[in-house]
């Protein structure tokens, strides 16, 4: 499954994301903060466009995930992508094939954690009234062809190469 210029970007920030709240596992919640801090998402596009008060939503992920300390720029290559998070990358991707794309996007991460019952986020969206058949329905309507993932196959494997390791309880 390839991954959207979009979603690549969202990871790279949820691993800073990680490291800002104290840190060295990117879990479910850190992808979320990756993509709110991307910004120009279409998963970040459908929120807003669902009236939810994205602000708040962060502010409720912050006090739940803040440690004392963040982890400093020299420690990133120990901060890796826990087994949840990479289940829903996955998810992201069968997400994907089933609306009929090649390419996982944001709004097929937020679909994956929308199922999630391990996020803080996953909660928030359906106090909000987001739920996955609602995400779902917007699938086919926001996705196009026009993103592919960036052809430095060595940067998404740095990116990545945690997906898989992190066997221990999320920090």
């Amino acid at each position: 499954m390839r991954f959207s210029d979009e979603l690549f970007a969202a990871l790279g920030y949820a691993r800073e994301e990680a490291m800002r709240t104290g840190s060295y596992s990117v879990g479910p919640d850190h992808l979320f903060l990756g993509l709110l801090r991307h910004g120009d998402n279409d998963a970040i596009r459908f929120l807003n466009e669902s009236g939810v008060d994205l602000a708040a939503c962060k502010r409720c992920l912050d006090a739940a995930l803040f440690h004392e300390h963040s982890i400093p720029y020299a420690a990133e290559d120990q901060v890796l992508f826990s087994r949840d998070s990479a289940n829903l990358l996955n998810l992201a991707g069968a997400e994907a094939l089933k609306a009929g794309d090649k390419i996982a996007r944001p709004l097929h991460l937020l679909l994956a954690l929308s199922r999630s019952d391990r996020s803080l986020c996953a909660r928030y969206l359906a106090d909000c009234g987001i739920g996955p058949e609602r995400i779902a329905a917007a699938c086919p309507k926001v996705v196009s062809d026009s993103e592919t993932l960036p052809p430095d196959s060595d940067t998404v494997s740095r990116l990545l190469s945690g997906l898989t390791l992190r066997t221990d309880t999320p920090s």
